[in-house]
């Protein structure tokens, strides 16, 4: 009797610490996820500043990162991204010599929900 509570025991223990590092890696992997989501919205808005948005493509990594953060976020860290986005291209916008037309500016955030 006393082996099989030590089977017991030693099983529950070992799920309880999968779990626990299951939990860690999420966290981690979010962690990263939201750095380079940061990273990259900075540089997108530095560059903004400075230039209008000629290549559109200059996006595509911005709005990947946000296609991640759709997957795996709650709604409000996905509404907080959609609104970093939209202030990035707001500002790209409003550089004097963009081109960019203000109906595209919602068009990747709208297109890409599920």
């Amino acid at each position: 009797m006393a082996h099989q509570q030590r089977i017991v025991t030693t099983w529950i223990s070992q799920k309880s610490q999968t779990i626990r590092e299951q939990g860690k890696s999420e966290t981690r992997k979010r962690e990263t996820l939201y750095g380079d989501f940061i990273t990259e919205a900075s540089q997108r808005l530095a560059d903004a500043f400075d230039h209008s948005l000629d290549k559109p493509e200059t996006l595509v990594k911005l709005y990947a990162i946000l296609g991640r953060i759709r997957l795996v976020s709650s709604d409000a860290v996905l509404t907080a991204a959609e609104e970093c986005c939209d202030r990035v291209v707001d500002l790209y916008m409003q550089n004097p010599t963009g081109q960019w037309p203000r109906s595209l500016r919602r068009y990747t955030v709208a297109s890409s929900s599920f």
